[in-house]
């Protein structure tokens, strides 16, 4: 790594082994369990680009994975989110919020709640 005025760069090396140790701590089952939710987050908001629906759960995962007594309001006060992405709606977003609280507690089994289960 080189810090140059503050900024840090990484050799195409080191940004790998970063990217996959941040990988397998949001996704600590593999890429099996990185398909099945976004499968899950596709069809809690079939509309929205998948790249910012995840983004935006994984903001609201590694909120959750510091401290899970945070409400969706207080995750995104705490992560500068002024609003949910393009295309989701307040009851998508609530039910991504449940999702990453599903996933938390989930096992290899990645057993999740159905769509309609996050939706509730």
């Amino acid at each position: 790594m080189i810090n140059i005025f503050g900024f840090n760069f990484y050799s195409a090396k080191e940004q790998k082994e970063l990217d996959d140790a941040y990988a397998a701590q949001m996704f600590p089952y593999g890429e099996p369990q990185r398909e099945a939710v976004s499968r899950i987050l596709k069809e809690l908001c079939p509309k929205s680009d998948p790249k910012t629906v995840m983004f935006f759960y994984l903001v609201l995962k590694q909120a959750l994975m510091e401290d899970r007594s945070l409400t969706l309001p207080q995750v995104m006060m705490q992560a500068k989110l002024r609003s949910f992405p393009a295309k989701v709606s307040p009851e998508a977003g609530q039910a991504i919020f449940r999702l990453c609280l599903a996933d938390l507690d989930c096992d290899e089994s990645l057993s999740y709640p159905s769509v309609s289960e996050l939706m509730a």
